[in-house]
């Protein structure tokens, strides 16, 4: 549905919108507000992971795209390592309500990022209705698998942070330390 859409930066800027408003009402809002908050932001996550990546090859030319594709997926895995462990040093240095408005705040950065984007031409197939794409990772084996593979892992790594805040904070190193933590966790992997 992404890569057929107009409007796929307007798809983008909502999403990274929702991730400012659930970080900032994870600040201000009470404790049992949190995980539905988390969990607003984390519905769209693998739409802006795979969505920023999409628009790569409608930004360059043939001729620039391996280069392209390994500098997004360096920066990507460059985020995955170094952003836990920025996260864990400003809720060390500053607060942990901190590290979550720096959160809101890259975000929040990323939407501006977007109105200075080229807008992307939709796919030559056309748009794709949803449900489409849905049946065919369905019927299609390695997708299926990938998929289910994927959804199993990040759900374990949503559990794994919120274990390793709990832990760290046991240890009495406090629960920022879970960032550095997920960064060795990350640099291994």
């Amino acid at each position: 549905w992404l890569d057929g859409t107009r409007y796929r930066r307007a798809a983008l800027a909502a999403n990274q919108l929702a991730l400012v408003v659930a970080m900032v009402g994870i600040v201000v809002t009470p404790s049992w507000a949190g995980p539905p908050l988390a969990a607003l932001a984390g519905l769209a996550l693998p739409m802006t992971s795979a969505g920023f990546s999409g628009m790569v090859p409608g930004l360059v030319g043939p001729d620039r795209l391996t280069r392209a594709n390994s500098m997004d997926s360096l920066s990507f895995s460059a985020a995955a390592m170094a952003g836990p462990a920025a996260a864990g040093l400003l809720a060390k240095l500053i607060t942990p309500t901190g590290s979550v408005l720096a959160i809101a705040a890259a975000a929040l950065g990323s939407v501006l990022a977007l109105a200075f984007i080229a807008p992307v031409p939709a796919s030559p197939h056309g748009r794709q209705p949803v449900l489409t794409g849905l049946r065919h990772m369905v019927r299609t084996p390695r997708l299926r698998a990938v998929t289910l593979a994927t959804t199993l892992g990040w759900g374990a790594m949503g559990l794994l942070i919120v274990a390793l805040t709990e832990r760290t904070e046991q240890l009495g190193v406090g629960e920022g330390s879970a960032g550095f933590v997920l960064t060795a966790m990350e640099i291994g992997c």
